[in-house]
């Protein structure tokens, strides 16, 4: 499951995600298409982790609010087994002491592996 958290999502300009449904009474299923560029960016992220040799299903999910309170919660209402984050501030030791990084280690009880992001 891949997770993107959207802070202050009603301060972003020109960004939207556009969502159509449908019914088909013949066979009692809803299809839905989902447009914008969060979702293009996640569908990428996708796309490269299939090319690295992925074989598993992928799935992703949006959130918007605070970026350390929807991660945490999203782990603790799900049950993951790990979860792997990105930092831009694990080169600096005092930097990664206030960083969300360190916010969301601090709160999960499962294995949390950090890739430094530049």
């Amino acid at each position: 499951m891949l997770l993107i958290v959207i802070e202050n999502a009603d301060k972003i300009e020109g960004t939207s995600v556009s969502v159509e449904g449908s019914y088909n009474t013949d066979d009692d299923s809803l299809k839905r298409n989902v447009q914008g560029p969060f979702v293009d960016a996640m569908e990428d992220t996708i796309r490269k982790c299939k090319e690295a040799g992925c074989k598993n299903k992928i799935s992703y999910k949006f959130r918007t609010g605070n970026l350390v309170s929807e991660i945490v919660d999203e782990v603790k209402a799900q049950g993951y087994d790990m979860v792997v984050l990105t930092s831009s501030h694990i080169d600096s030791w005092i930097r990664s002491l206030f960083s969300n990084t360190r916010k969301i280690i601090s709160n999960v009880t499962i294995p949390v592996l950090v890739v430094a992001a530049r």
